[in-house]
């Protein structure tokens, strides 16, 4: 059978980045429509998209045309399963969703498989002990009270030159030297922003950003 089951999100901040990390499923709770994924339903999906290199979509609305960024990791830390994702904020819907997530009007959904074998029914709930996880989406319906957005990046968190360039690198995937060298040309500008001139900049350096890592890419090629 396939299935998808929603999250609410409460975010502590959103920056220009697009990333963030969610818990995507509270083992402890039972969502409104009286499912509960169980502690380790997720092990096995977990080891095959490692062994695969893959991870689940990031869709919109569970709109299998629309991706809207990525996730970057997965983790079951025994409590729940958490989410690590970036939206791509040049793709218009991902905007969109930003700017949703900026007001706190969007949850998590999951979509998965799962095999009859795996599910049972007790005491009026269904429970799964195991899934196969094939896309996370941002929707606008929440279900399961449990999950909440542990950080967001944001580059108004930065107060040094350090935070800036470990930001930078991890989160627009930079090497080292080009993370330092965007450090050098950004931070002078960017520290003592605020306002509508720091989201103006944090956007621009984000397009900069881009552009640095399809420079490199086509000289790698080379």
């Amino acid at each position: 059978m396939k299935l998808t089951l929603d999250l609410p999100m409460q975010l502590k901040g959103l920056g220009e980045s697009g990333e963030f990390s969610a818990v995507a499923w509270d083992y402890a709770k039972v969502d409104r429509h009286g499912d509960m994924i169980l502690p380790g339903a997720f092990d096995k999906s977990l080891t095959d998209h490692a062994e695969l290199g893959s991870m689940p979509a990031m869709l919109w609305q569970h709109k299998g045309d629309e991706p809207i960024g990525a996730w970057l990791g997965l983790e079951d830390t025994g409590q729940g399963l958490e989410a690590h994702g970036k939206l791509e904020l040049s793709i218009p819907r991902a905007a969109e969703a930003y700017a949703l997530l900026k007001s706190r009007a969007l949850s998590l959904s999951i979509g998965f498989q799962a095999k009859a074998s795996d599910v049972y029914n007790k005491d009026g709930i269904r429970y799964f002990k195991g899934v196969d996880l094939t896309e996370i989406s941002l929707v606008s319906v929440p279900a399961n009270p449990g999950a909440v957005v542990r950080s967001v990046k944001c580059l108004s968190d930065c107060e040094s030159p350090r935070d800036f360039e470990g930001l930078v690198r991890d989160a627009l995937g930079l090497s080292r030297r080009q993370a330092k060298t965007l450090t050098g040309l950004a931070w002078p500008a960017l520290s003592g922003r605020d306002g509508e001139e720091a989201e103006e900049q944090e956007r621009d350096l984000a397009a900069v950003a881009a552009q640095i890592k399809n420079i490199t890419a086509l000289i790698q090629k080379r």
